[in-house]
């Protein structure tokens, strides 16, 4: 993200990587103060999100914060101040540098659930969060910037929400069904 980043723009930026649908209360504890965008019947904030700017907490590298969305499935983000690469006024921002694993889905109930759901991952679901990972990684060689166009970004997020809505693997089991049958001759195993 740019020092010029509002508070707003990093809600949301958050949102679309998660492929969250900002559905739920959020907030920013910064320095120990809640910053975020009100909401009607919701928590209220002291400072406007879209003049609030990252540049204006003056953070040091390395420095971290809180991100807190869904206050009834407790997740909890923190964030970490880390040199990024000399602004380009060319790029489009913000751009992801870096990340692993699938994210949490929206509505499953916080980490604790989410992580008890991942230790009973069907084999097949493994090798479909695999691929989105490695379509991810081809598209971050090292010390290159992942770029992905509107259309690109918003296939990824369908992607990702079928692997974990399962509505994938009933596509792939369609395509394939010798791969997703469940009695594999010893010959198909081996």
């Amino acid at each position: 993200m740019h020092a010029t980043t509002t508070i707003a723009d990093l809600h949301h930026s958050i949102q679309i990587a998660f492929g969250w649908t900002d559905s739920h209360l959020h907030r920013f504890v910064i320095y120990g103060k809640d910053y975020g965008i009100a909401y009607r019947g919701g928590i209220s904030f002291a400072d406007e999100p879209t003049q609030v700017r990252l540049a204006d907490f003056r953070f040091r590298t390395h420095e971290r914060f809180t991100y807190e969305y869904d206050f009834h499935d407790r997740w909890q983000h923190e964030i970490s101040i880390e040199p990024g690469a000399p602004y380009d006024p060319h790029q489009c921002y913000p751009i992801c540098i870096g990340g692993a694993r699938a994210v949490p889905p929206e509505e499953w109930g916080g980490p604790r659930a989410f992580l008890a759901f991942r230790q009973h991952f069907h084999p097949l679901r493994v090798i479909e969060e695999s691929t989105v990972n490695q379509v991810i990684s081809t598209r971050m060689v090292k010390k290159q910037q992942m770029r992905w166009t509107k259309r690109g970004a918003h296939l990824l997020l369908q992607d990702r929400a079928q692997v974990l809505n399962d509505d994938l693997r009933t596509t792939f089991a369609r395509w394939y069904p010798a791969m997703t049958r469940t009695n594999v001759s010893p010959q198909m195993a081996a």
